[in-house]
């Protein structure tokens, strides 16, 4: 028999509810790009860059949650610190 498991949006959920499994290695990376993104074995290894790869992951858009709390002191959102070349180098000691 036939059973509805939509999800209704503004039910809460329990943040232990969901969680990553798998990808405990770089084959478990490989495969879901390939599921996710479309390519093949060798178009990831010898035809893109991987940084390409890793940005196209990155920026994919997906669907969120919006909060009704204000996070504005939360201290686990990332933040990006623009850095120069020499700086860099220079912490990586080359």
């Amino acid at each position: 028999m036939y059973q509805d498991r939509t999800i209704d949006a503004t039910e809460p959920r329990d943040p232990e509810e969901l969680r990553t499994e798998g990808l405990n290695s770089l084959w478990g990376m490989i495969g879901m790009i390939m599921k996710e993104l479309h390519m093949s074995w060798d178009e990831i290894l010898y035809k893109r860059s991987w940084i390409n790869i890793k940005m196209m992951l990155a920026d994919a858009p997906r669907l969120s949650r919006k909060d009704t709390k204000d996070n504005s002191n939360e201290t686990d959102k990332k933040t990006i610190v623009p850095i120069d070349g020499a700086k860099l180098a220079k912490e990586l000691g080359l």
